[in-house]
């Protein structure tokens, strides 16, 4: 057979006074500590968006000086390959006045040897065997 279980209010014993009496009393000191508690996480909240912020400007200026160091070289480049065509402009130009020089020595020769020629067909000079 099963007991009834009837319900009896119960009085409070002196403790158990005394726990909610300190309770309320303590209940403003927890709501403050848990407004700055929210406060806190608030801000740390704020401070990880900042430091999200500046991871990301970091990378950014990181990323500008990749290409900027980039750029540089491609400009090294360029600027060895202006030199490199500069000097072969300069040396075919040295090239040109040699040639220049072989073309007015052989006119030189040219000149002499129709004198000769000349002077061969009326029949004076000294005329030149090679």
């Amino acid at each position: 057979m099963r007991e009834r279980q009837v319900f009896r209010p119960m009085r409070k014993t002196a403790e158990e006074k005394e726990r909610q009496e300190s309770g309320r009393r303590g209940g403003k000191r927890q709501e403050s500590g848990g407004f700055l508690s929210h406060v806190g996480g608030f801000l740390s909240h704020v401070g990880g968006f900042l430091s999200h912020v500046g991871g990301f400007l970091s990378h950014g200026g990181g990323f500008l000086s990749h290409v900027g160091g980039f750029l540089s070289h491609v400009g090294g480049f360029l600027s060895h390959v202006g030199g490199f065509l500069s000097h072969l402009v300069g040396f075919l130009s040295h090239v040109g006045g040699f040639l220049s020089h072989v073309g007015g020595f052989l006119s030189h020769v040219g000149g002499f040897l129709s004198a000769q020629n000349r002077s061969e067909r009326k029949g004076r000079g000294r005329v030149l065997r090679l």
